[in-house]
């Protein structure tokens, strides 16, 4: 049994930008630091708290 928050869908579409993302970038992908991944991934952490 699971005890997980239900995901709102600002948080799943956050994730989705995030994932999206992450796919696409060259930096992300060479594991180089990158900004905009920094950017996403509070947003995503902020839409999971509400």
């Amino acid at each position: 049994m699971s005890h997980a928050a239900p995901v709102t869908p600002e948080a799943e579409d956050a994730y989705r930008a995030l994932l999206d993302h992450t796919t696409d970038c060259a930096r992300c992908k060479a594991k180089k630091h990158c900004p905009r991944v920094v950017v996403l991934s509070r947003q995503w952490k902020e839409a999971r708290r509400r």
